[in-house]
C-alpha cells in the first residue's frame, strides 16, 4: 500500500517523543521516506532502516549487531523483510519488539467465526516470542494455534504434512522466506489439496492461492512502532499492543463460495 509522503510525514511530525531514559532502536523498512517520518517524530531513538544491511557480509552484521547489543530494546516495524525473526534469532540478552504488520487479531476473529478451533501456524525459528504472544490471545478466543517451526526451509516438507491432517486453517506468521517462491507454492498446493484455507501475511498472496491475506496501513504501522519506542526510552514497562491497528483482511472469494465459508460482506 502506497501513501503520498507528505501525508506520511505529516502523520509523525504531530508526535511529540518523551525525554530519553533508555537506549532504544527502531527498525523500518528500507524506504527513505519512512524512516525519515520516523526519525523526526522519534529525536530520541535511533531509527535504522533494516534493509540496509548486508546480512551475508560479516563485518558489516557484526557492526550492526554490536550496535543493537549495546541498546537497551529493539523495536521492529520492517514489513516484508524478515526483520523479526532475524532478530530474534540474532540478538541476544536485549529484548525485541517486533510490531506485527497488520492486526493479528482480526485473523484470530474470523477464524473463531468461522469455526475453526485449531489452526496449524507455520513460522521460521526466531518468530517463538511472536507465536507464543499470539497462542495467548487465541487461547482467549477458542482457538488454539499450533507451531510448525522450520528452521530451514527443506524441513517444510516434513514438518507441514504432520500438522494437516488436525488442522482446520494453516497460518503462515512473518516470514518472506515462506511467502516466496518454492515454499510458498508447496504450502498452497498442500492446502488446496487438502481443502484446508491457507492465512497469509499479506494481501497480494490472495492472488496467488491463499484464502484470505492481511494488509496492513504503513503509516498505522510506523506511527504505532513510533510510539512504542518512545514509551521504551522514556523507560516505561511496554503497555503498548505489538500489532498494528487499521488492518484489513482480503479474501479468495472463489475459494469462500467453493468451500461455502461466509465472509464478511455475505459471500458464502
Amino acid at each position: 500500500m502506497t501513501r503520498a509522503p507528505g501525508l506520511l510525514v505529516a502523520a509523525f511530525l504531530a508526535l511529540a517523543p518523551p525525554a530519553a531514559a533508555a537506549k532504544v532502536v527502531l527498525i523500518v523498512a528500507d524506504e527513505k521516506q519512512a524512516a525519515a517520518a520516523a526519525a523526526r517524530a522519534a529525536k530520541d531513538v535511533r531509527v535504522t532502516a533494516f534493509d540496509r544491511i548486508d546480512r551475508a557480509d560479516p563485518i558489516e552484521k557484526g557492526r550492526f549487531l554490536a550496535s543493537l547489543q549495546a541498546s537497551d530494546r529493539v523495536v521492529a516495524a520492517a514489513w516484508g523483510s524478515g526483520a523479526c525473526g532475524w532478530l530474534n534469532h540474532e540478538v541476544e540478552g536485549v529484548p525485541v519488539d517486533c510490531i506485527t504488520p497488520y492486526d493479528a487479531g482480526q485473523v484470530i476473529a474470523f477464524a473463531r467465526s468461522a469455526g475453526w478451533r485449531r489452526v496449524a501456524v507455520v513460522h521460521m525459528s526466531g518468530y517463538e516470542k511472536v507465536f507464543g504472544r499470539l497462542r495467548a490471545r487465541a487461547r482467549e478466543a477458542g482457538v488454539e494455534l499450533v507451531a510448525v517451526r522450520v528452521d530451514k526451509l527443506r524441513d517444510l516438507p516434513e514438518a507441514l504434512p504432520r500438522a494437516l491432517p488436525a488442522a482446520q486453517a494453516v497460518w503462515i506468521l512473518g516470514s518472506p522466506s515462506l511467502t516466496e517462491g518454492a515454499a510458498f507454492e508447496y504450502l498452497v498446493k498442500s492446502t488446496l489439496a487438502k481443502r484446508i484455507p491457507l492465512l497469509a501475511p499479506g494481501a497480494d498472496l490472495v492472488a496467488r492461492g491463499a484464502f484470505l491475506g492481511t494488509e496492513g496501513d504503513r503509516a498505522a504501522i510506523l506511527r504505532h512502532a513510533v510510539d512504542a519506542a518512545n514509551a521504551a526510552s522514556a523507560g516505561e514497562a511496554p503497555a503498548y499492543s505489538s500489532e498494528a491497528p487499521d488492518g484489513r483482511l482480503v479474501f479468495n472469494k472463489v475459494l469462500a463460495r467453493r468451500w461455502g465459508i461466509s465472509i464478511p460482506g455475505g459471500t458464502r
